[in-house]
């Protein structure tokens, strides 16, 4: 029945107006395909399949109402319609009424830069390239070139712009700094000026070793025995600490200068008592290692060292002339030789061993001096293969800083040597550093009539 009233409806129209519709509707095709660009219109390949058949049949139905229940239903404006009957896919072809074209534009956001869908709308995208997006311009090729600041382009040469480039556009930007030396000056500011020693530290070693050899030939060093060493008894075991301030004491309070006997019985017998009432104090273990300075605090509160005593402390690159050269002056002859002609005595803090260094009065020979480095640990084997420790006497002060200089070179390892090769000496990290010494230097007082 439906069909039939169809056909009814066709018979009505005459053929003027069939025509006068159908060049109206081909006309009005084109704008909404302009004003629906998002799928209002069938595409052209559908409208000649179905023309014919329209054409020999007649069969123009135009339901809005329908299309839109029957587009909601297939999945809205981007379904193909290629499931459609003839008479559905017909009546998308015609324009849309103006009802519809409300609708659909209320469901559909507007496409205009202002918000009015009535506007025309934007042209279409551009597809990227098929051989890919240029390269981005590089920093030299943006930077380069730039005017700097209050700089003019030179007399009578004339500037063509078509408009603002790139480098134009870009805000402000310093020229670039010149990095390739930025590093060396960094770690010069980091690291002390003193320069790196000359010769690698094997070479240094080497020689300090020859020049200490070449004394003792001369007879101006001497190694010395006594008859004991540290860790003989149990009670001695890493007792340098202790050890090397007592002989510094007998030293200063002895007319004219320590004895062996005295270093024998410090070693043997004063150090115990004074060992264990320090590392209780400190509640460190049986055999533990002691600071020099909490030793010297211990010894000045029992009266064994005395504060008036004390000249100064001391310390530094142990292979380095000026550090051991400020050692050597207070030594010989204190502050502002304040103790130029009076027995002094030091206790030196090297390698985690402690030794006593006094400055004996020589004999008939006023104010000339021994320089004796007492050294508890063994150093000697006599004839019985007894281990002993040593003296090593220095006939002037030239002598013992070439005693000084071997002492420090001979007990670096192969590794020491290593570290000292590539780093150059630095306060901050003397902790670390194989070569650092610290001196404690104490004399006899310049009231004594010693």
């Amino acid at each position: 029945r439906k069909r039939e009233d169809d056909d009814n409806l066709i018979d009505s129209f005459d053929s003027s107006d069939v025509r006068s519709h159908q060049s109206s509707r081909s006309n009005g095709s084109n704008n909404a395909h302009n004003k629906y660009a998002d799928g209002d219109s069938v595409s052209s390949g559908s409208s000649r399949r179905h023309s014919s058949r329209r054409s020999s049949t007649g069969d123009t139905l135009h339901d809005s109402h329908r299309s839109d229940r029957r587009r909601s239903a297939t999945g809205g404006d981007d379904y193909d319609g290629t499931r459609q009957s003839p008479r559905r896919q017909n009546s998308q072809r015609l324009s849309p009424k103006p009802d519809s074209r409300v609708r659909r534009s209320d469901r559909r956001p507007s496409t205009s830069m202002n918000g009015d869908s009535s506007s025309s709308s934007l042209p279409p995208p551009i597809l990227p390239p098929t051989d890919g997006f240029p390269p981005p311009p590089s920093y030299n090729d943006v930077v380069k070139d730039r005017p700097l600041p209050n700089s003019a382009a030179p007399a009578g040469e004339a500037v063509a712009r078509r408009g603002p480039s790139v480098r134009e556009t870009l805000p402000s930007i310093p020229p670039p700094l010149v990095m390739d030396n930025a590093p060396r000056e960094m770690k010069k500011q980091r690291r002390p000026q003193r320069p790196r020693q000359d010769l690698p530290m094997r070479k240094l070693k080497e020689k300090a070793i020859n020049e200490y050899k070449s004394l003792k030939m001369e007879k101006r060093i001497e190694v010395l025995p006594i008859n004991t060493h540290q860790g003989r008894l149990r009670h001695s075991v890493n007792g340098c600490a202790v050890i090397s301030p007592l002989v510094v004491s007998h030293h200063l309070r002895s007319p004219p200068s320590v004895a062996d006997s005295e270093v024998v019985s410090v070693i043997d017998k004063e150090c115990g008592p004074l060992l264990r009432e320090i590392r209780g104090k400190l509640e460190l273990g049986g055999d533990a290692l002691i600071i020099p300075s909490d030793v010297h605090d211990h010894l000045v509160d029992k009266k064994i060292l005395k504060q008036s005593w004390f000249v100064d402390a001391t310390g530094g690159n142990i292979m380095d002339p000026e550090h051991v050269g400020n050692f050597l002056t207070m030594l010989e002859s204190g502050e502002k030789n304040s103790h130029k002609d009076r027995k002094t005595g030091a206790t030196l803090f090297f390698r985690e061993h402690v030794v006593s260094i006094v400055k004996v009065p020589i004999p008939g020979r006023p104010g000339k001096f021994y320089y004796d480095l007492i050294d508890s640990m063994p150093g000697l084997v006599d004839s019985l293969n007894r281990r002993l420790a040593t003296r090593t006497r220095c006939k002037d002060i030239g002598a013992f800083e070439v005693l000084l200089r071997w002492y420090g070179a001979h007990k670096f390892s192969e590794s020491n040597c290593n570290y000292i090769d590539k780093h150059v000496w630095d306060d901050a990290m003397a902790d670390l550093d194989p070569r650092v010494f610290q001196a404690f230097v104490w004399g006899q007082p310049v009231s004594s009539k010693q």
